[in-house]
């Protein structure tokens, strides 16, 4: 998917050290690695790689002795606030890194101890690293948005696709640059603030919104497992911020007004959401599922009877509607049973294989191919 996996173990390679390979990601077994091989730096992907090994900490592995442990570092995603702080609580020598980058670019730098929601994820960022005016390509004033570019040992372009290595790559004197999709602004110290990725940008009545700056307000909130955030269309505003929120385990639904009201205290009013969608871990009972937007038309149309009952009589199942005569509560029939054309248990039809022309074959054709294809396999240096 993209260089993490890759770069990070050739650089261990380089420095002459062992790598620890995971065919696929199993947070017991992650935990049970560490312990065993002592190893010492894990590389990962944000919050949906670092929740897992703390639920695996403050459950069935709670005590498993991480003390070879010195770095857990993230990059492709960013390991959010409350996330780090959770972490750090458990493993507290442990020293947690953002890192920000490109397949395209390699390491751009990395974010300051001072990234939160409020402030933003600010990031040092190394001397060929810049934003710059995606049009002009020249490095922006203080405080303006660009978009972030880095110098140097950069690619040539895309295999076969000049159109999108004319839109990312461009030549700027002797050297050579990488436009990335993040935007960005940059300070008199020359700390670089990332807003999020332009594509994805909500159009709010004029307003910019990065779901990246949303989304980490709402993990800040101490019942929210996850989140996602995304534009929706809107008759007065154009698009509105809505967002999805996954429930912690054991902990109770928070109502739209108190994630709006715990918002405020970190985001502007228009970057609020303005509906959104809760749901609970996925071991949760399914009937434990709260959606402000009520249950899907499928599900409605499963708890109708296939004929509409004579009038005057209640309705067995379904909602209650005005236009229908003596409306009583939903109850669940149950439903009659299929004729069969067989029988209770009718038997399976025969199989017989034939040849060409018709003629049998004393045995059914195999697959030329057989089995699954092999997971690929997840590198990074010295963990997962």
């Amino acid at each position: 998917m993209h260089g993490t996996s890759t770069l990070t173990s050739f650089i261990a390679f380089n420095y002459g050290q062992r790598v620890v390979i995971h065919r696929k990601y199993t947070p017991e077994e992650v935990l049970r690695t560490i312990e065993k091989e002592k190893v010492s730096s894990v590389s990962l992907v944000g919050d949906a790689m670092l929740r897992p090994l703390i639920d695996a900490l403050n459950g069935p592995l709670k005590g498993t002795d991480l003390s070879s442990l010195f770095s857990v570092s993230s990059s492709g995603a960013i390991m959010s606030e409350t996330v780090r702080a959770e972490f750090q609580r458990l493993v507290p020598n442990v020293l947690l890194l953002n890192n920000f980058g490109s397949s395209e670019s390699g390491s751009n730098g990395r974010a300051t101890d001072d990234s939160s929601p409020e402030k933003g994820f600010r990031l040092e960022v190394n001397d060929r690293t810049q934003v710059v005016d995606p049009v002009t390509h020249e490095p922006v004033a203080v405080g303006e948005p660009g978009r972030l570019a880095q110098r140097g040992h950069v690619p040539l372009g895309y295999y076969n696709d000049p159109a999108k290595t004319a839109e990312t790559f461009f030549q700027k004197g002797a050297e050579r640059w990488v436009l990335l999709g993040d935007m960005a602004t940059v300070d008199e110290q020359g700390i670089v603030t990332v807003l999020g990725r332009g594509s994805q940008c909500i159009n709010t009545g004029g307003e910019k919104v990065y779901p990246e700056e949303v989304e980490q307000a709402l993990k800040s909130h101490p019942d929210v497992y996850d989140a996602l955030v995304a534009g929706v269309p809107d008759p007065t505003w154009g698009s509105h911020v809505a967002a999805v929120v996954q429930v912690r385990s054991g902990a109770p639904a928070p109502t739209l007004d108190e994630i709006q009201s715990h918002c405020r205290t970190r985001l502007a009013g228009y970057k609020i959401p303005a509906n959104w969608s809760s749901h609970p871990p996925s071991n949760a009972p399914r009937a434990a599922r709260r959606t402000t937007a009520g249950p899907k038309r499928s599900q409605r149309r499963r708890t109708r009877p296939a004929d509409p009952p004579p009038a005057g009589q209640p309705h067995p199942g379904g909602p209650t509607h005005p236009h229908r005569a003596n409306p009583t509560p939903p109850t669940n029939p149950t439903p009659p049973a299929k004729p069969s054309l067989a029988g209770p248990n009718p038997a399976p039809p025969a199989f017989e294989a034939r040849g060409p022309g018709g003629a049998p074959l004393s045995q059914p054709r195999r697959r030329l191919r057989r089995g699954a294809r092999a997971e690929p396999r997840s590198l990074s240096p010295a963990g997962v």
